[in-house]
């Protein structure tokens, strides 16, 4: 929702700017970029504070919310384990007039039988009994290419491999900004009094 009371100039003038046509032009606009730039730094602070003003007001409820979806989540399981004759046969979840509850399977995944067991004995031990299953993965080696970029050998050889070097330049506005201090909203100011 847009606030129509905003204290700060509107930024909609941005959409319309003009390239400057000297240096003090560029100073003008710069100055006004910094406004901008500072304005929407307080926005967002504001914005924020806010966010976190409502976020510490309905933490708590949410918390106690969490934990008894938790408890009563147990509970149901715990129930659902001890009558196994509820589910209709071959399905692993039941319809409830209030919802529906069940078990769902997690797709198979292969993992370490314990912590013992690293990546480098694992694959070791796979070498040994089961080599069909490791995968060899090529990749090309980007950092050696840049790293030999200027040897010519590789400038004749990239375009034959279907690569090339690029570099691109951005150009970047960083404007100063002001260190924004949280203001006090309303709310805050009558919590105090």
């Amino acid at each position: 929702m847009k606030n129509s009371k905003s204290k700060f100039p509107s930024a909609a003038s941005a959409a319309s700017c003009s390239i400057p046509t000297d240096r003090l032009a560029m100073e003008q606009l710069m100055y006004e970029l910094r406004t901008v730039a500072n304005n929407l730094q307080q926005l967002l602070t504001t914005r924020d504070k806010r966010i976190a003003e409502v976020a510490q007001y309905y933490n708590p409820d949410i918390i106690k919310h969490q934990a008894a979806i938790a408890a009563m989540t147990d509970a149901a399981e715990a129930w659902a384990v001890a009558n196994p004759l509820e589910f209709p046969t071959g399905r692993r979840s039941l319809q409830m007039s209030h919802g529906e509850l069940g078990f769902r399977t997690s797709p198979p995944s292969v993992k370490p039988l314990n912590r013992k067991f690293t990546l480098d004995k694992i694959l070791a031990l796979m070498r040994r009994y089961l080599p069909g299953y490791i995968r060899t993965v090529e990749d090309i080696d980007r950092e050696a290419i840049i790293a030999s970029r200027n040897e010519p050998i590789v400038q004749d050889t990239l375009v034959k491999c279907g690569l090339r070097i690029i570099q691109t330049t951005k150009f970047y506005v960083e404007p100063k900004l002001d260190q924004v201090e949280p203001r006090q909203t309303k709310t805050t100011d009558q919590q105090a009094a």
